[in-house]
């Protein structure tokens, strides 16, 4: 009995949509710059090498739509770099649609940030680590509506949790050494003005007593009294008769009262 050929073509459908697949997936590697979370071949797939590259993650829009209760995505960036995801457009409007961001290469363990319905758009995330997983979870299927968003994904410097730890333990370095620059410096200033004050102080209490610079008689000076002597009547006047007011007796080496003056 002869069959029909439409039975002889029954692997037609089934091989047609296996065609379909390896198209998308083969797609998937070449369309590599742009990753949808509707798209089954990415949310399955291994995790993404950015290396340098700027990919941008779509929420819906890959073509051959696929939905399912949960999308995982992972990307890679190279051994010394880090990545950053950057939200271009952000709207969640069903509550039963999270947003989750890991800092891993699964999507286990505690999530970095979440997001839900209502949220203000993130501006820029950037991770210590190589790797970012970003996961969409349903609580039901929604044909993929009422939430979109677009998020590029780049390689920045890498900077990890030891770095972090030495940037941070030098800044507090630089701080206390300034700190104590700034402390040396004020203290020097101080006994600067301190010393400079006590020299001015002990300068205005000096009097100055400029020496007699005036120049010597010429000539001898004599005294217009006679030296007084150790004579019981020395300290008493002479016995000569002077009028009263009247300049003394001009100096003479004998005493009038002992000797006679010579003829």
């Amino acid at each position: 009995m002869a069959q029909s050929p439409m039975a002889d073509n029954g692997w037609f459908y089934p091989g047609l949509k296996i065609i379909c697949f390896l198209t998308s997936f083969i797609f998937t590697v070449i369309d590599a710059e742009s990753v949808y979370m509707d798209k089954w071949g990415h949310c399955t797939g291994n995790a993404i090498s950015v290396d340098g590259d700027v990919y941008t993650l779509f929420s819906t829009g890959g073509g051959f739509n696929h939905e399912s209760l949960i999308c995982e995505i992972t990307f890679k960036a190279r051994h010394d770099k880090s990545l950053c995801l950057t939200f271009k457009t952000f709207s969640i409007d069903d509550c039963g649609v999270t947003l989750k961001i890991f800092e891993r290469s699964t999507a286990s363990g505690k999530n970095r940030d979440m997001f839900g319905c209502n949220d203000r758009k993130p501006n820029r995330i950037c991770t210590t680590e190589r790797y970012f997983t970003v996961k969409l979870e349903k609580a039901a299927l929604n044909n993929n509506q009422n939430y979109e968003f677009q998020i590029d994904v780049q390689e920045s410097d890498s900077f990890t949790g030891e770095d972090v730890v030495i940037t941070s333990i030098g800044v507090f370095v630089g701080i206390i050494v300034t700190v104590m620059i700034i402390i040396l410096v004020i203290a020097v200033l101080v006994i600067y003005c301190c010393c400079k004050k006590m020299r001015h102080s002990a300068g205005a209490n000096i009097v100055y007593n400029p020496a007699n610079t005036a120049p010597p008689p010429q000539y001898p000076v004599q005294p217009s009294a006679p030296p007084l002597h150790d004579h019981p009547d020395s300290h008493q006047p002479n016995n000569v008769n002077v009028p009263p007011y009247t300049p003394p007796p001009p100096y003479s080496q004998y005493d009038p009262s002992t000797e006679k003056q010579p003829v």
